[in-house]
């Protein structure tokens, strides 16, 4: 049995679907080939979603993924499997789906809402990321099944690497609170919101409370530009000359040392001559050309 926890949101906007094991069963064979691959394939720019999330509890919420866990699990003789999944911090209904399919290839699917939620906990309306150029006004509210409206809650915003020591707002539960950012600086911030609601309190008698921590890229431009670096295991980390935030991705250098599109002129800078990936590349290319009947010239490089 396959049991995935999946975001809600995700099958509301199409991007997830319950499985049809029986079409899966009773697909067309084909002509037996299996796959057709390469090896050194290209790295993905989606990054991996891990399971579970924090297990201690409290703290600042940080980790807002869209899929908790796809694992199989085997049943018992009465069909019944039992798996512990940690929960992230995002407040949201699961979906959670089970396919099964039994040694006499009978299947079924399940799927049940389980939804996660706080009696109290602050919603933050920003964006990934901001311009330098840009003044953003992010919007503050509370929610949470134990504030009744009218309720005083009291928010506190920080970001001290733009600058901005704790700022402590009054507000009332429910109700939509517009907050400007400080000028803006180049490079990855942490915000951290947190959230009191004085009046009401948990089972030891304490304010409730909440609190999270957003990323927030500032960019002097929506133009990307991609650079790349060669070196053995152990090397030091490559740095980028920017102080705009930057992603690494880490690939086997036998895939070939021109990833971006650019001119065979030289592999990396300082380089006397291009590589060997690059220069099968350019065989290739010249080939292709002369079966054409056309003049070879230097080829701008892609991803193979």
């Amino acid at each position: 049995m396959i049991v995935q926890l999946v975001d809600e949101k995700l099958f509301a906007i199409g991007g997830a679907r319950t499985p049809l094991t029986l079409d899966e069963l009773y697909a067309k064979v084909d002509s037996g080939i299996v796959r057709l691959t390469s090896t050194h394939q290209l790295p993905s720019t989606g990054g991996r979603e891990d399971e579970g999330g924090d297990a201690t509890g409290g703290g600042e919420r940080s980790d807002f993924r869209d899929t908790l866990a796809s694992r199989s699990v085997t049943t018992g003789a009465d069909g019944i499997a039992t798996t512990t999944v940690l929960l992230s911090d995002d407040l949201t209904s699961w979906h959670v789906l089970a396919s099964a399919v039994t040694r006499r290839l009978e299947t079924g699917v399940g799927e049940v809402l389980v939804p996660v939620g706080l009696p109290l906990f602050a919603d933050v309306t920003l964006a990934d990321g901001y311009l330098l150029s840009g003044r953003p006004t992010i919007r503050l509210r509370a929610y949470g099944g134990a504030l009744r409206a009218g309720d005083p809650v009291e928010f506190t915003v920080s970001a001290p690497s733009l600058g901005l020591a704790s700022t402590v707002i009054r507000t009332t539960a429910f109700t939509d609170l517009p907050f400007e950012l400080p000028p803006l600086i180049l490079g990855r911030h942490d915000l951290h919101v947190a959230v009191v609601a004085p009046t009401r309190f948990d089972s030891a008698g304490e304010p409730l409370r909440d609190s999270l921590k957003r990323p927030i890229d500032v960019f002097a431009s929506r133009l990307t530009t991609s650079e790349a670096w060669y070196g053995t295991v152990g090397d030091a980390l490559p740095s980028v000359d920017s102080p705009e935030a930057a992603t690494y991705t880490f690939t086997d250098a036998g895939r070939g040392c021109c990833p971006t599109q650019r001119v065979l002129r030289g592999c990396r800078a300082g380089a006397k001559r291009p590589c060997a990936a690059c220069l099968r590349v350019e065989r290739r290319h010249r080939r292709d050309l002369a079966d054409d009947g056309r003049r070879p010239r230097s080829p701008v490089l892609r991803p193979q």
